[in-house]
């Protein structure tokens, strides 16, 4: 019965793990990626607000998230609810 369990629950563990994986968004831009790896990621994006202030923030808005870069580099990006 002790074997049975520990199977049981070595299962569930790899199931559990499995969907993590396939819960990954990899179209989502990531902190550090420049402006040329987000638009080969998501394409080019509905809008483009012009650098603002120092050091210049660049704002690009998607239909699924907004991404804000500082110089080249993505330093955060917001995914929009749905």
């Amino acid at each position: 019965m002790k074997h049975l369990l520990n199977s049981f629950l070595l299962l569930g563990g790899l199931v559990l793990s499995f969907q993590s994986v396939g819960e990954i968004n990899t179209d989502e831009a990531k902190g550090g990626m420049t402006m040329t790896q987000v638009s080969q990621t998501l394409g080019e994006p509905d809008t483009k607000q012009a650098p603002v202030g120092t050091p210049p923030i660049t704002r690009w808005t998607y239909s699924t998230q907004t991404v804000y870069f500082e110089q080249n580099r993505v330093i955060h990006s917001v995914v929009h609810s749905q």
